[in-house]
Formats: C-alpha cells, structure tokens, sequence
C-alpha cells in the first residue's frame, strides 16, 4: 500500500526550493572539522560565518548515491512500513 499525501508535481517544487535554499543560504556548522570535509567535498564554506553552501550539482550526485527504498523503525519493531524516495515507480 502507498500512501501519497502530495503529488509528484508538489514533490519536484519542494525539491526545487531544497536546491536553491541549500545552495544560496546553506547551514551553519560550528564544527571546523565538519567545515573541512564539506569543503574537500565541493561545498562553498564560509569559515567567518561557519557557513555551507552545497552546490546543486553535488547534492544531485549524492542522491544518486542514496538508496531509493528504507524501512522506517517502528517501537514495536513490527509495523514499520516501508519508505520510497519516490512513490510511482
């Protein structure tokens, strides 16, 4: 059973402002050694303002890299249905 609670255009929209937002405003980390991982993977660090900028192009690639399908825990260890990146296909 899926279960859909917006449609695959409402899905793309928010993916679109993820981009844009992780790729303009980014995160701020205090961690200088999460800095430097970020920036040796290609992402737009700030050291003044302990700020990330992911650039499109990267989180695309890591995405990629992510599996499509994850089982959701449940206390009772039972009920855990199973989770979709993206429910149609």
């Amino acid at each position: 059973m899926i279960f859909q609670v917006i449609t695959q255009k409402d899905i793309a929209v928010v993916h679109e402002k993820s981009l844009e937002i992780l790729e303009r405003a980014g995160i701020n980390v205090d961690s200088p050694k999460i800095l430097d991982m970020m920036e040796q993977a290609g992402c737009v660090v700030d050291r003044g303002k302990n700020n990330i900028r992911f650039p499109r192009g990267l989180v695309e690639e890591c995405l990629k890299l992510a599996p499509g399908q994850f089982a959701l825990g449940s206390l009772d260890g039972k009920n855990a249905p199973p989770s979709r990146r993206n429910p149609t296909k």
